[in-house]
């Protein structure tokens, strides 16, 4: 099939405009080619162009016509529901027959787009499935014993006619009768199966016979697979069907699914389903309630957990309507949404979660800017306005800047692209939303529920470096008003007070202090540096990180090729190896050859951490354990759990490569080596190959000069050897939509083919009779399953696995290095295809993405400071915080990951927004004519709370993101490591860069005035201290 299908195809559409890389697989009797586009090519024009080049294509006489489809990501999937033989002694066409009665009582439900009935499209469903085809399609085979056929002087080719004529179904024309015209036609088509036995067949002595008197008929499933599912632990397992249900693109899922189950309800009670259990599979509506429950249940905990951080620095009316404030930004987003098209799904849901924390700070640094304010005694209107003042442009910036960071994660390649495209979309319109309220709506609720206080307390900052307009406006509206002191100010007002006063204090001796302000500034570089080296390779890199998804799958192989029964009377004890396990829901199970797979479905996760049980990881290895005896035995073991993400294939591996077909046993002989090497690595499992081997293939060989000898054309051999071996299609007849075909075949190759068989194949060239072995030649030889082509190269890809917590980074360096001192035959290399180098692609784009976003910040703020050295001082603290996200990385078990480069990127957004209002400060207090260091420590006291509020509100947001899953555990703690951090450095470290960019240089000169004219010392004069 390679040469005679794959290699074909792929030389005519390998210069199709648009393809990035084409993939084939070739085995016996099927040639598959997978096309991946480029991120910018039309997939319906390159289609076009595909089907065109593959027409032009010369294949066998018997090969039937390509069919070319597109892959569909898009699901419209509600759930499946499996039906299973609670006796276990109803045949397969029983099954199926129940599966189509509920079938045609489902499809006319409301919002219901279609429902399949077959076992492809299981694996959704987590059903393990392996085998082609459709589980409910089947030929029709008219078996005729051999010894009937010799004794009555038949042969196939004559029955085969015979039926085709009698079966007839063909238009004759349309003729006059009198003044009006008819058609006239011949119908003899048979529409049942059975009616083929009433064919009347024409014996060599003239007489005749019924078809029914030599020949019976069979059902052979072109789905040779045998599935089975156990429910629990203490079940037997049972012969299934499955049929998946979609919806319609308008439908809700919600109405959709309840409408459905009600009817599989009602139609599983009835007489003619008596015997018949079901489950439910892969119940997306449920899982999408369950997404809101928890999204309900993360927003609540975020919403009183930053609530509780604002009543700390503000007082509960100031929190209570600045907390509800940011629901009305949710609430015009999903308007937002819904008008551009945009459904609610996984990631908007999140995305709302992750933006909470992000987009409350806006409306908290005005809250609490006010607040501020009407402490030291202005009135609720002039504090509100006063903070806008303040604050409005350094807000706009800061959400400008927090935007641009995700946008370029739209540009994102393939699905990946359009996967987390979600993400910067909603985080957009929830900014955009919270900023508009913050400037509009907040105020008016700030006016509606804060009340005039008739205390104050003073602030000599606010009265010495304040505007004259400022101060005027402060004076009259303390009029009336009672001064408290710091020691009779409410318990909160004191302890701001005293934590700004301690802050003041040490940042003055830092700033004064020129050793320890230049040494503070130096060693992040280094610890920068360092990280690297010593803290990037033990925290390790895992692109997909795994989560805890109900469901793992084993499968179970013989090394070569075998027949279904003979696999499954070896696995006939599997379900001893899953008893004992409560966490099971559901166990089924597929043979398909010498292969099983073994899907096991566990109970919901919260579900198991009520009950105590185990989770997926812990249950899994054990599991293994179990089967891994079944290797005594011959078979091979592998297990995976399934993980978030895309399917990107195994964590590590290499792909071999050979240019000529002809270097295929030398291909896979070098594979077998690095197989055996992948094993001896510590820390792998599952270690395979692509190429899977045979018991070997026998090959004939045509005696060309003897079959001339006796003037027989070869053929005759080969017509005679595939149509005894393979039977002879004769008609078609139509069930439940379908096309089946009728298949006249020998007994003797029913379930098998003996070579001595093959050898006794008779034919006929009048007037002599021969048998096939006199005129053919055999000897057996090795073979594979299939051969694999990318980009026209024959390859064999060997992988593995990593356990859980493994590095994919140094394991694939490892087995590299082993293959760089490896001695290659000519014509014989490798390329890199393990999981990352899969997806470099996209690795790359999420660099890029970061770099992007820097350069968008950069941009933003040079133009808003007019400076491009205050940009860098900004952006200083957010690549210095890169060894402490590391550090925390660490501590909470993640790896650098998908979800640590979104994080990353969501983190420098966030924590430029600090450096955004302190170089704002700074710079507005160096325009008031503050100088030296009393500028940076007033802007930096200023700041304090603000920055303090809202880098605790941040951390208190990205909480439940953390602590939901593996997968996303990775962004939240980058988050809330990075921006205490961050923090960190802004309050203490950005303010020494300031000064020793724009300060030291003026103050010697301060100094050298001050030595020569002895003018009187000030704040901003005093000498460095050593």
């Amino acid at each position: 099939m390679d040469a005679l299908v794959s290699d074909k195809i792929y030389k005519e559409v390998k210069d199709v405009s648009g393809i990035d890389k084409i993939e084939s697989t070739s085995s016996l009797g099927v040639s598959t080619l997978v096309l991946t586009l480029k991120t910018s090519a039309d997939a319906k024009d390159v289609m076009n162009d595909v089907r065109n080049h593959v027409n032009r294509v010369t294949l066998p006489s018997d090969a039937k016509t390509p069919n070319i489809t597109e892959i569909e990501t898009n699901t419209n999937q509600i759930f499946s529901v499996f039906l299973y033989d609670t006796t276990n002694t109803k045949s397969r066409a029983v099954l199926i027959d129940r599966a189509k009665r509920l079938q045609k009582e489902l499809e006319v439900i409301p919002g219901v787009d279609s429902i399949d009935l077959a076992s492809e499209n299981l694996a959704s469903a987590g059903v393990a499935v392996w085998g082609g085809g459709d589980s409910t399609t089947y030929d029709v085979t008219i078996v005729i014993p051999k010894e009937k056929l010799e004794s009555l002087g038949l042969s196939l080719q004559s029955i085969a006619n015979a039926i085709r004529a009698v079966n007839l179904d063909q238009p004759i024309g349309n003729f006059s009768l009198w003044d009006k015209k008819y058609d006239y036609r011949i119908e003899g088509k048979s529409s049942m199966s059975f009616d083929f036995l009433d064919t009347p067949i024409t014996l060599p002595s003239w007489s005749s016979i019924k078809l029914s008197e030599i020949a019976r008929i069979e059902r052979k499933y072109k789905d040779t697979s045998v599935n089975t599912i156990m429910l629990g632990t203490g079940s037997l397992p049972y012969s299934f069907i499955g049929l998946t249900v979609n919806k319609t693109d308008a439908a809700s899922i919600f109405s959709a699914s309840d409408g459905v189950k009600s009817r599989v309800d009602a139609v599983m009670k009835t007489e003619a389903f008596h015997g018949i259990g079901y489950v439910y599979g892969n119940d997306m509506a449920e899982l999408i309630r369950d997404d809101y429950k928890d999204l309900m249940k993360e927003w609540l905990t975020t919403l009183i957990l930053v609530f509780i951080a604002m009543y700390l620095f503000v007082g509960f009316k100031d929190s209570l309507f600045a907390t509800l404030t940011l629901p009305l930004a949710f609430l015009a987003t999903f308007l937002i949404l819904s008008y551009f098209g945009y459904s609610l799904n996984f990631l908007t849901n999140f995305s709302f979660i992750l933006s909470f924390g992000i987009a409350v700070d806006t409306i908290i640094v005005i809250v609490q800017a006010a607040s501020a304010k009407l402490r030291i005694g202005y009135s609720p209107r002039s504090a509100i306005m006063l903070a806008l003042r303040e604050y409005a442009i350094p807000i706009i910036s800061w959400v400008s800047t927090t935007i641009v960071v995700f946008i370029p994660m739209m540009l994102l390649p393939w699905i990946m692209g359009k996967f987390l495209a979600y993400i910067p979309i909603t985080i957009f319109w929830v900014l955009a939303s919270g900023l508009v309220l913050a400037l509009t709506v907040n105020s008016a609720l700030y006016l509606l529920f804060v009340r005039e206080k008739k205390t104050y307390v003073e602030s000599d900052a606010v009265l010495e470096y304040a505007e004259e307009s400022e101060k005027e406006l402060l004076v009259l509206e303390r009029e009336g008003k009672t001064r408290l002191e710091q020691s009779s100010a409410p318990l909160r007002t004191r302890l701001l007070h005293n934590a700004t006063e301690w802050y003041k204090r040490v940042l003055r001796n830092f700033l004064e202090h020129k050793t320890l302000r230049r040494v503070s500034i130096f060693l992040p570089v280094l610890f920068l540096i360092l990280s690297f080296v010593f803290l990037a390779p033990i925290v390790g890199f895992n692109l997909f990180p795994s989560d805890d998804n109900n469901m793992s799958i084993f499968t179970v192989e013989w090394p070569v090729w075998l027949t279904t029964e003979a696999m499954r009377e070896r696995l006939w004890d599997w379900t001893k190896y899953f008893t004992g396990h409560s966490e099971i829901e559901y166990i089924s199970t597929s043979v398909n050859g010498n292969r099983a797979s073994i899907t096991v479905q566990l109970t919901k996760k919260l579900t198991r951490k009520a009950r105590w049980e185990m989770d997926v990881f812990t249950l899994e290895p054990l599991l293994y354990k179990k089967l891994v005896v079944l290797e005594s035995q011959g078979l091979k073991v592998t297990s995976e759990v399934i993980a978030n993400g895309p399917p990107w294939g195994k964590a590590i591996g290499l792909k071999l490569e050979a240019e000529k077909a002809s270097d295929l046993p030398q291909l896979i002989a070098v594979s077998k080596d690095f197989q055996n090497h992948l094993k001896s690595l510590t820390g792998t499992k599952n270690v395979g190959t692509s190429s899977a081997d045979t018991p070997g293939q026998f090959v004939l060989s045509l005696k060309k000069d003897l079959l001339a000898q006796y003037g027989i054309p070869p053929s005759v051999i080969y017509s005679q050897i595939v149509q005894s071996m393979n039977g002879i299609t004769v008609w078609t007849v139509e069930d439940n939509g379908n096309d089946m075909d009728v298949v006249l075949k020998v007994d003797t190759f029913l379930s098998g083919a003996m070579m001595e068989d093959v050898m006794n194949i008779p034919f006929t060239v009048w007037p002599n009779s021969y048998r096939v072995g006199d005129f053919v030649d055999t000897k057996v030889a090795n073979a594979i399953a299939s051969v694999s082509r990318t980009d026209g190269k024959i390859e064999i890809t060997v992988d593995a696995d990593l356990e859980i917590g493994g590095d994919t980074v140094t394991k694939q360096a490892e087995f590299e290095s082993f293959a760089q001192s490896y001695d290659f035959p000519l014509w014989i290399s490798y390329s890199r295809g393990w999981e990352n180098e899969e997806n470099k692609e996209l690795i790359v784009a999420v660099f890029t993405s970061f770099f992007l976003a820097i350069m968008f910040i950069f941009a933003i703020l040079t133009l808003q400071f007019n400076s491009f050295s205050q940009p860098a001082i900004i952006l200083y603290s957010v690549i210095m915080s890169l060894p402490v996200v590391m550090i925390g990385l660490l501590i909470t078990g993640n790896q650098f990951s998908m979800p640590f480069g979104i994080g990353f990127i969501a983190f420098t957004g966030i924590a430029v927004n600090h450096g955004i209002i302190l170089i704002s400060a700074i710079n507005e207090n160096l325009e008031k004519w503050m100088k030296g260091i009393t500028a940076l420590v007033e802007a930096g006291s200023s700041r304090l709370e603000p920055m303090t509020l809202t880098t605790l509100t941040t951390v208190l947001g990205m909480i439940p993101i953390a602590l939901k899953d593996q997968f996303w555990a990775g962004m939240g703690f980058t988050i809330i490591f990075g921006i205490i951090s961050a923090s960190f450095l802004t309050l203490f470290v950005v303010k020494g860069i300031y000064y020793e960019i724009y300060m030291r240089r003026k103050e010697g000169k301060d100094r050298k005035t001050y030595r020569n004219n002895t003018i009187s010392d000030n704040p901003s004069t005093i000498p460095d201290k050593e």
